[in-house]
């Protein structure tokens, strides 16, 4: 078979589906590795501390609540939130929405969590002005609360020294250290400046003590950023100061930033950062990192590598063995107590979630909206809702939460079931009034980044499409990724009612982290490792990747061939009038060669399929792609499948 455009007129081929769905995308691929984000999901400004073998982490939740989820893993890899530092942003009474207010991007912002004296300690700034810390026994609380007002602390990363002093590093574009006192109610001494980029605005300071070295981890920049490390033998400087990392791992022009490092029993080192990722917010990171004269550099295979973070790497040597899990769930409201991936009883009528609507012109103002996160690259969730108690004027429904959203969802008008879909407070389409008391909706999302809304009325036998579609954004109206919501609001002053929701179910067709099924299209930036290639983002969210050099490559660790292939199909763009070659091997980057495609310049500026035959393979193979040319940058790919090709006379 000729390797040119594929034209398969004269072939019959098999495509071969695996089929199997899960609730979530997880990051331990089962084999001793995991791929990044270790949750692909929204954990902003993450920190993470070591207690003895266990592992806890915090993030940012600014308006959410329950706020600052809490989180253990006994791996580095397999998370399950396990509380949170507080139930009630109870401090301002703009959190209460009086009158239509609202301040979605207020709340916790990038808190810092250290254990020290037997007690876990989280603390974080409201720009309202409230320094806040949260002091525990346990990691999982309850937690009591202490105040610092008017007093600026902002992106606050706390160190207690071996004296037991407390300092806090904060600031944006200069940083400043301030000493607390150790009850965490008064500055001692005031802020007092230690390092100001001439050329980087700094912030999302975490401090530790290594080694006799202060040293202070700080992000530049924003979706492009970069992170830097300083370091000094006291406390109060001089620091001097060198990047850590820029790269932007496989998610095109967003760079790792903002994080930390963290140091196992056994002396290896990792580093944590987050990556603006759209749709999912800021998923969290994980790379290895070692020290060479007292600096953390990324530790790498110089031979395989080029200094860029790769997605996929061995799980860190925790010497525990921890079954893949789930980051997020289905919930079939069972329970008279909400599952903490929840952010907000259950016993107004038992196995349902009972939302009784509050006042609200649109969505934005609606104050019980019941929130759980998206977990990337693509997932869907489904709700049944029992409307039999809406008044007029009530609205319930399922939603694409942050600003902007959109929602499918029902109206009561003049004792009329309406269900519509509404985009940005906009009605975009409406469907015909419901003849019955219950409805279906079901939020797709996929790797663009891109929501579309159904509903169904005979009981999910069929759903039907209403409206547009919402684009998934990462803004600074909320800093916060997409979630799936369930409300129920009442427009007016009339009498409310509420709405019973049987069910939130996920669903995702991505399990451990980067196994695929080969004959399916795979996006070539979902690969493990790579070397010397360059991802690339359209418009519209589609990713690709261009090679940098020949001999430029990416390895895929898991693509199954459950009923084998003989065709290898790749969707490809000729950068320039050269030609180039993709070579097909098994195992490594210098494996065995099961095929090679030449990329041919027939028609310059348009993706086209290319493909030729392979070597038979079957089973869970390992396939890395080597690209190969006259010159770099010679061709742009999208995606990649295989088939298995059984050839009659027609």
């Amino acid at each position: 078979m000729s390797c040119l455009e594929m034209f398969l007129y004269d072939v019959v081929y098999t495509l071969v589906k695996v089929g199997q769905t899960y609730e979530s995308r997880f990051s331990d691929n089962g084999d001793g590795t995991f791929t990044n984000p270790f949750i692909w999901g929204d954990f902003p400004d993450v920190d993470i501390i070591r207690v003895d073998g266990d592992y806890y982490m915090v993030c940012s939740s600014f308006c959410l609540t329950p706020g600052i989820p809490i989180s253990h893993s006994q791996d580095l890899v397999n998370w399950q939130i396990i509380g949170y530092a507080y139930e009630k942003l109870d401090y301002a009474d703009i959190y209460n929405m009086p009158n239509g207010s609202s301040l979605y991007n207020g709340g916790a912002w990038a808190p810092s969590i250290r254990y020290y004296d037997g007690k876990f300690h989280i603390f974080y700034f409201d720009n309202l002005g409230f320094f806040v810390t949260c002091i525990s026994a346990k990691p999982e609380g309850p937690y009591e609360r202490r105040f610092i007002t008017n007093y600026s602390l902002f992106d606050p990363g706390v160190f207690f020294d071996d004296d037991g002093r407390v300092y806090v590093s904060h600031g944006s574009g200069a940083i400043y250290i301030t000493e607390l006192s150790s009850d965490f109610r008064r500055v001692v001494t005031p802020a007092r400046e230690i390092y100001k980029s001439p050329n980087e605005t700094l912030e999302g300071s975490h401090v530790y003590k290594r080694n006799g070295w202060y040293y202070i981890c700080n992000p530049s920049g924003a979706r492009d950023g970069r992170e830097y490390i300083m370091r000094s033998k006291n406390i109060y400087g001089p620091y001097e100061s060198r990047l850590v990392i820029s790269s932007v791992m496989n998610y095109a022009y967003n760079g790792l930033h903002q994080g930390g490092f963290i140091d196992l029993p056994n002396g290896d080192s990792w580093f944590f950062i987050f990556q603006d990722h759209d749709s999912a917010g800021r998923p969290p990171n994980l790379f290895p990192i070692e020290w060479k004269d007292d600096w953390p550099v990324l530790k790498q295979d110089n031979t395989t590598t080029d200094g860029q973070v790769q997605p996929t790497y061995r799980k860190p040597a925790t010497n525990v063995t921890v079954a893949p899990i789930s980051p997020m769930h289905s919930d079939e409201f069972s329970s008279p107590i909400l599952n903490l991936e929840w952010q907000w009883s259950l016993t107004e009528r038992p196995g349902f979630m009972r939302l009784h609507a509050t006042a609200g012109r649109i969505l934005k103002e609606t104050r019980n909206t019941l929130v759980k996160r998206l977990i990337g690259p693509t997932m869907s969730g489904r709700t049944v809702i029992d409307l039999s108690n809406l008044e007029d004027g009530d609205v319930a429904g399922l939603a694409m939460w942050n600003l902007p959203y959109a929602y499918i969802g029902v109206l009561k008008q003049s004792g009329r079931l309406i269900p519509a879909m509404v985009n940005q407070d906009e009605v975009i389409e409406a469907a015909q009034p419901l003849t019955n008391d219950q409805i279906h909706f079901k939020i797709t999302t996929n790797d663009r980044s891109f929501a579309s809304f159904y509903y169904s009325i005979d009981n999910e036998t069929t759903y039907t499409k209403l409206g547009n579609e919402l684009q998934l954004v990462l803004t600074v109206n909320t800093f916060l990724g997409s979630r799936f919501g369930l409300f129920c609001y009442h427009i007016g002053n009339g009498t409310s009612g509420f709405a019973d929701f049987d069910y939130l179910r996920l669903e995702s067709p991505v399990g451990p982290a980067n196994h695929f099924d080969a004959s399916q299209p795979i996006n070539i930036t979902y690969y493990d490792t790579e070397y010397s290639i360059i991802p690339q983002r359209s418009f519209d969210n589609v990713q690709s990747l261009i090679s940098n050099t020949s001999g430029a490559w990416t390895c895929f660790n898991n693509l199954n061939f459950s009923q084998g292939a003989n065709l290898f199909q790749v969707s490809a763009k000729v950068m320039s009038s050269q030609q180039g070659m993709i070579e097909i091997r098994r195992d490594r980057f210098d494996g065995e060669i099961l095929g090679e495609c030449p990329i041919q310049n027939i028609q310059p500026g348009d993706f086209k399929f290319y493909n030729t035959t392979i070597t038979p393979v079957s089973g869970v193979q390992k396939i890395c792609l080597v690209f190969t040319g006259q010159g770099g940058g010679f061709f742009e790919i999208r995606d990649f499948q295989f088939f298995f090709i059984r050839e009659r006379n027609l």
